[in-house]
């Protein structure tokens, strides 16, 4: 996935690098970004612990530049340099996505190998977004501007979805509840499904899929509804023909072998689980109960569901209407 810079507007790229900053750990994060702000965009604190129990708590400075073609000249390189040296700050990050001059490079491995203070450092794209795929879920910062499907496209999806759904749901209704085995014979097929809504419904997309004893898949909510933003970022949906064994969510279990998965729910706030069966009450009992058990939010989305999301192509409705319930 191509994070495309153009999405973000200067202002809000200060904001997403201060909640970058939080969740890398540094503390107190907090954004200034306005008029006579001495360079100042963004000031935290980062807290160490010697081997002795002493607590080492610095100030740091971070200066933003979201310029997307002229690269940071030596003069503001020096420019930044002086105002957090003025200011006291113990340490500096500099983050410009356009990148930096020779000048700058040159003058920045002269000023680190001389061990001046603040010490610093320089984050140019590429360095934030790695730190952007350790936490996709700020990847929502990215969901001002709509892509607009192609209309050829959006014919050739549609037409992708009702034809597999209805060769799926013939199969299915005519015994794939009585004929458990037929999981492997219909996973594939309801994984492709369950990609091309997610791809027709431009409020999500998805970040990664692989399959274990299910198929799992991390999306990205990239919704304008507040009420489904109250589910977060990243989701992690669970497909199975059955009802989805949750108990495999919870450590301990068989699930526990598959490092991706714990990592996974280690990091996920809401699970959805897709199945083609309409779930019973003992389902959902136990739902709800392994994911308290997890605290984590979720929900199931059934055969009824479904065969709804297919003929309106879009999975939002069927997601408001599972939070207010």
């Amino acid at each position: 996935m191509e994070i495309n810079w153009k999405e973000i507007e200067p202002s809000m790229f200060e904001k997403l690098v201060r909640d970058l900053l939080d969740n890398l750990g540094l503390v107190q994060v907090t954004h200034l970004g306005r008029p006579g702000d001495e360079n100042v965009d963004v000031f935290a604190h980062e807290i160490f612990y010697s081997p002795r129990g002493r607590t080492i708590n610095e100030r740091v400075m971070i200066q933003v530049k979201r310029t997307l073609t002229a690269k940071m000249t030596s003069t503001e390189f020096l420019s930044i340099i002086s105002d957090a040296t003025n200011q006291n700050f113990n340490h500096l990050i500099i983050i410009c996505i356009s990148g930096y001059t020779s000048g700058v490079k040159d003058r920045y491995i002269t000023y680190i190998s001389n061990k001046k203070s603040p010490s610093i450092e320089l984050w140019e794209k590429e360095q934030v977004e790695l730190y952007l795929f350790r936490f996709p879920h700020l990847l929502r910062y990215f969901s001002n501007q709509k892509i607009a499907q192609n209309n050829d496209t959006q014919l050739l999806l549609e037409e992708k979805i009702d034809k597999l759904w209805n060769m799926m749901r013939k199969d299915w209704l005519e015994g794939g509840e009585r004929a458990t085995y037929k999981q492997f014979e219909f996973l594939p097929n309801f994984s492709d499904l369950v990609n091309y809504l997610i791809e027709i419904d431009k409020d999500y997309s998805l970040l990664k899929e692989f399959f274990a004893f299910d198929s799992y898949k991390i999306v990205l909510n990239k919704s304008t509804e507040p009420e489904i933003n109250k589910m977060g970022s990243p989701i992690l949906i669970i497909l199975s023909t059955y009802s989805p064994d949750t108990s495999k969510l919870i450590p301990g279990s068989m699930m526990s072998f598959d490092s991706h998965l714990v990592n996974l729910v280690n990091t996920v706030q809401t699970v959805l689980f897709f199945t083609l069966k309409n779930r019973d009450r003992d389902d959902e009992t136990s739902l709800k109960r392994n994911l308290t058990f997890l605290n984590r939010y979720g929900f199931s989305i059934d055969f009824d569901d479904i065969d709804r999301i297919v003929v309106e192509k879009k999975l939002s409705p069927i997601f408001l209407e599972k939070i207010y319930l």
